[in-house]
């Protein structure tokens, strides 16, 4: 029998008007439209109930016009559309006022219109206030310095009295509504770049949207393509993968079918048991992930629904209660509950950490994942038990790296994910050969437009401040035969650079002077491995020079990059030791 695995809660996130801002002209393009009609289609045949913010639905033409081919959902109560006002009557009245939005704003006048016919759709009333969840995450980067941090590193010249002027933001907005262009006129940055204001809305998007997710305990749409976000979009429930869903859709020629249906046939289609299945495996846990485990009782970091742990990072005690109507899964990967999941990209980084690790902890076992499709090398750290698992990527670069990281993550749920390996120094940096680097950044540059003026790049960001990192920041690195650096940035695009004086690296290092390497796989890696504690561990290798012909500058190089992985790898190998002792304040 089939369990039915049909999510509780979707909040559909991507009809944001500020969020489809950072789209530029790709918003005109048929294949993104394309990708909304079909994750909203794949949303209300996956859940039991999907919110859209009421601003989504009454500013964005593409939400209402994709809605309006699915008002059977509407009807049913399927989809809704949820805010903080009383009922939709008054949520538009509070929108007209002139004290929310400027008076002849695009909104403003938006919500002027006769909406008449509106006032009575399916309405959620929230708990919360997004514009205090904002204020409130607005406040946080302020004071932790990541906004300015951000800011910073997106221009060429300094911002006067920055942090000051961003403290008085939420204060100087009043009741105006926390959006992008009332923020942009109080920092006097309206003439700003693009890059400098699409970091703003990114903060002030991740709070938005955190706001609702956590009010709704909804999950969202993860692994979009034209659609994806820069930032990750914080989750309170189960995530639907919209890759994996297309592939099935298309694996099954009903792609046609999915697009044009009617939503009767829609739900029919949601009924199948073929469907089903595949739903199964397209769901994940982004933000709290729930373990593997098996009859034995094995369990990986976070404990399952029905399990109780009390436990430090050396010894676990649990207790079992299993709810009504839900058996314990048997056929999973036995996972030790103190693993790692150490990922190196290119083969000169697998062999010197393969060789490494069994010159330290002794010969490891070659195992194989998912019916032969992955293999991994175990070994057992003697000094405290600790499993490694060991695995490389066919190719170096983004695409790889997310798709062999997401998947053996998925399958293992180590409690520690690693990429460790070698990078290259952005040539101004002037890092010497050797120099470990820790991130607390990634910008991604795999975004590029070719236009008659030359290639123009968007960059994305992510902000690495999981607890790893922090922990990584307390470690002594004094003595070492390296140095380290903890505090800078990375930047990452699936490009092989072997010339310091190329385009893109004029371009980072002119835009991001934070950053200060570069490489191939760290933005797939973290968009993958997040589902666990991660980290990127790599040490710089070169300055992007080009590689000489000859044999001996070959085996030369050679030399080098083991070297300097060796370094990635003993740090790597100090933080996770470190990590496993840690005790947690009583």
């Amino acid at each position: 029998m089939i369990t039915q695995t049909r999510l509780e809660r979707l909040f559909l996130h991507f009809f944001d008007t500020h969020f489809i801002a950072d789209k530029g002209r790709a918003i005109e393009s048929p294949q993104l439209r394309d990708e909304m009609k079909i994750a909203t289609r794949l949303a209300v045949a996956c859940a039991e109930k999907v919110f859209i913010p009421a601003a989504s639905y009454y500013e964005s033409y593409l939400c209402r016009q994709i809605l309006a081919d699915l008002t059977e959902f509407l009807d049913l109560g399927i989809i809704g559309l949820a805010g903080n006002a009383i009922n939709l009557e008054e949520y538009i009245r509070e929108r007209q006022d002139e004290t929310f939005y400027r008076k002849g704003s695009e909104q403003h006048s938006l919500y002027r219109t006769d909406q008449e016919a509106t006032k009575f759709l399916p309405y959620v009333r929230r708990n919360r206030s997004a514009t205090r969840d904002i204020g409130a995450h607005w406040d946080q980067c302020v004071a932790d310095g990541s906004l300015a941090h951000r800011l910073r590193d997106a221009v060429d010249r300094p911002i006067p009295k920055l942090e000051a002027r961003l403290e008085r933001v939420p204060n100087e907005l009043g009741s105006l509504a926390f959006i992008p262009a009332h923020v942009y006129e109080i920092l006097d940055l309206c003439e700003a770049s693009k890059l400098i204001q699409a970091r703003i809305r990114s903060v002030i998007n991740e709070g938005y949207f955190e706001s609702y997710t956590k009010d709704l305990n909804a999950g969202v749409v993860v692994d979009l393509n034209y659609l994806a976000s820069d930032f990750r979009i914080p989750s309170y429930g189960r995530d639907l993968s919209y890759n994996k869903m297309l592939r099935f859709v298309r694996g099954q020629d009903r792609l046609k079918e999915l697009l044009s249906c009617e939503p009767v046939s829609l739900l029919r289609l949601a009924d199948n048991p073929d469907w089903q299945i595949a739903l199964s495996t397209a769901v994940t846990y982004v933000t709290q992930p729930e373990p593997v485990f098996d009859a034995n009782l094995m369990l990986s970091s976070n404990p399952p629904s029905g399990i109780s742990l009390i436990k430090n990072k050396d010894k676990t005690s649990m207790t079992i209660s299993t709810p009504p109507n839900k058996s314990v899964p048997t056929t999973a990967v036995q996972v030790p509950s103190r693993s790692v999941l150490c990922v190196a990209a290119a083969q000169v980084e697998f062999d010197t950490v393969r060789a490494q690790l069994v010159s330290d902890f002794g010969n490891g076992t070659t195992k194989s994942l998912n019916g032969g499709k992955y293999y991994i090398v175990q070994f057992i750290d003697p000094h405290n038990g600790v499993h490694w698992h060991l695995a490389g990527q066919t190719f170096q670069g983004q695409v790889d790296a997310a798709l062999t990281v997401g998947k053996i993550v998925e399958i293992l749920r180590p409690s520690i994910t690693l990429m460790v390996g070698m990078c290259m120094g952005m040539p101004k940096r002037k890092l010497e050969v050797g120099t470990v680097v820790v991130p607390n950044e990634v910008i991604a540059f795999d975004h590029q437009r070719h236009t008659s003026n030359g290639t123009e790049y968007r960059a994305h960001g992510d902000r690495v401040d999981n607890g790893l990192y922090r922990l990584a920041r307390t470690m002594d690195t004094t003595g070492r035969a390296y140095k380290v650096v903890l505090d800078k940035g990375l930047a990452s695009a699936s490009i092989k650079i072997e010339a310091r004086n190329s385009k893109l690296v004029e371009h980072i290092e002119r835009s991001c002077p934070d950053a200060v390497v570069f490489d191939m796989e760290s933005s797939g890696f973290y968009r993958a491995a997040e589902q666990s504690e991660c980290l990127w561990v790599k040490a710089v290798a070169d300055s992007g020079e080009a590689q000489g012909a000859a044999n001996e500058e070959r085996e030369q190089k050679h030399v080098v990059q083991t070297n300097v992985t060796k370094n990635a790898l003993d740090f790597a190998i100090a933080l996770v030791r470190e990590y496993f002792i840690v005790e947690p304040l009583a």
